[in-house]
């Protein structure tokens, strides 16, 4: 996308007064014609004040928002703001259908209804889930309604973001599921993750059935894979309930996953955010901040060119979580790497997704970030 096609501001005042500077500096750079925005924030602005300044200021074709605790914008992470993207390339078609929370029973017919015409047109799918929707019956839905999807990323949340419906599609303001096709834009998704094993591979020999819990590993009580690792910290690393520090890497079918687990029980079984098979082999995993810095250059690198784009981030509060003040690293290596030909905008989610684009399945993350260059 050309400057001309494309504009992003920013604002960190209080309430009306970022709503309606972040408008006005889009309007600065598009004063006739405003087609498609999309528009991230934290919750400290009410979703109902935002719609209802931004129709008045700059009359969209188009509005799609969003609400999370953090964001980011160019070679930061806010803690408090407000970002409104413009998208005014021709030729670019965007259509968006939103399930409210009061229907999030209804995931799967609405997934074959949003699909269902624009499956195989050449279309990018997004999707954005609140917490009404859990990840494994969105994914379980996709795959009874739709089958095998491609051009596919997303990401959700397990807990409320804020006290508003954090969702705008246009007129309506809820809490549940949008999905978003757009076509005219070239969208090129990567993933990063710049987790390391540590040790030699285990082997997953026993799980509940539900498989989201993991009794044995290596045939002995789960929990005993943190003990040969930690010793002496294990204590410590208990009582402080660290898990998120060292997430299971599971290998299925030739690529790993990380699984992040939720508690320890008495008997020594894992509790899992995910599902786990027996027979899987794994690791136990660190964040390592250096190498995935330099796998994020080595990456970008080569797409860094003339022309200018947007960055678009689903990053992990997961990650947050490990790096700490650390994190903004990993967020000013990509404005670094991309340079100023590329605006860089996106929010902290708890997990994200990105579909295979082999298998046509959907890979559901918690730990990496998910970055999509739209030219």
């Amino acid at each position: 996308m050309e400057k001309k096609e494309l504009a992003v501001a920013f604002s960190d005042k209080d309430q009306q007064d970022a709503i309606r500077e972040a408008a006005l500096n889009i309007k600065l750079i598009f004063p006739k014609r405003i087609n498609h925005l999309i528009i991230l924030s934290t919750p400290h602005y009410n979703p109902t004040a935002i719609l209802s300044t931004i129709k008045l200021t700059l009359k969209p074709r188009q509005v799609l928002g969003l609400q999370s605790n953090l964001l980011i914008f160019e070679d930061k992470i806010i803690k408090k703001g407000i970002i409104i993207c413009c998208i005014n390339k021709e030729g670019v078609e965007i259509n968006e259908s939103i399930l409210k929370a009061s229907q999030a029973n209804k995931v799967e017919s609405f997934l074959g209804e949003s699909f269902k015409k624009l499956k195989r047109k050449g279309f990018y799918f997004l999707s954005f889930l609140s917490s009404n929707v859990a990840p494994a019956s969105y994914k379980r839905a996709m795959r009874l309604s739709v089958g095998k999807v491609f051009n596919l990323i997303g990401g959700g949340f397990l807990k409320k973001v804020s006290s508003h419906n954090s969702q705008i599609a246009n007129n309506i303001i809820d809490e549940g599921l949008i999905n978003i096709a757009v076509k005219g834009i070239k969208m090129t998704p990567l993933s990063f993750g710049g987790y390391l094993p540590l040790g030699k591979p285990f082997t997953i020999t026993k799980t509940t059935t539900g498989k989201n819990v993991i009794l044995e590993i290596n045939n002995r009580p789960a929990i005993n894979i943190y003990k040969h690792y930690l010793e002496e910290k294990f204590d410590t690393f208990i009582k402080n309930h660290l898990f998120s520090f060292y997430p299971l890497g599971i290998t299925t079918d030739g690529s790993r996953k990380l699984i992040n687990v939720i508690e320890c029980l008495e008997d020594g079984s894992l509790v899992c955010e995910d599902l786990v098979n027996e027979g899987c082999q794994g690791h136990l995993m660190f964040l390592d901040l250096s190498s995935l810095v330099n796998q994020l250059k080595t990456a970008l690198a080569p797409l860094k060119s003339k022309e200018n784009g947007l960055v678009f981030i689903v990053n992990s509060s997961f990650r947050k979580k490990i790096l700490k003040d650390v994190a903004v690293q990993e967020v000013k290596a990509i404005k670094q790497t991309l340079g100023d030909n590329f605006k860089v905008i996106g929010f902290y989610s708890d997990y994200s997704f990105l579909s295979d684009k082999e298998k046509g399945d959907i890979n559901i993350e918690i730990g990496k970030i998910l970055l999509t260059l739209w030219q």
